[in-house]
This record gives C-alpha cells, structure tokens and sequence, in this order.
C-alpha cells in the first residue's frame, strides 16, 4: 500500500541526500513495517499525490549494485487499486 502523502526523508543508500519519497507499508505477513521509496524508483509506477494505491511489484536484488545505490529495484507489475483521498 501506498500512502496518498510523501515525505522528505535522507536515504543513505544514496548518499544521503534529502528525496521526496513515497510512503510505503508491506503487506508481507508479519512486517507491519513503513518504509520509503523515493518518487520515481519504482520502474512503470506514476505516482500522483493524493491517492492511496496498492501496487503489485517485482524485487530485483543486484549482486553487484553501484557504489552510492540500493542493491534492490522495483518493477511495476500492476496497479489493483487506486483510490482519491481528501
């Protein structure tokens, strides 16, 4: 699930520069976690603020990730839902 609202966060993995980022909540059984995906990471998604979504996505891990990177991307494989939030 995608939050309908961003928020400025630093990402190490990036060099630690302060991104705009989605806020996102795994719906993976037993990690009720939030994390943070800074806008347009996720390869095929155009988020637009002030919709929640729920989004099927692939994980691609790389063995080898640049030096100032994040060792995952996201595909988009499917948007199942998108909702107006006030």
């Amino acid at each position: 699930m995608i939050s309908s609202k961003t928020e400025k966060k630093i990402i190490r993995e990036f060099n630690e520069t302060n991104f705009e980022c989605m806020i996102v909540s795994k719906i993976i059984p037993f990690s009720p976690d939030l994390f943070f995906i800074p806008l347009g990471r996720i390869y095929g998604f155009e988020y637009q603020s002030g919709y929640r979504y729920e989004i099927k996505v692939q994980v691609i891990h790389l063995a080898n990730p640049p030096q100032d990177a994040s060792n995952e991307i996201y595909k988009l494989k499917s948007v199942l839902s998108k909702e107006k939030v006030d």
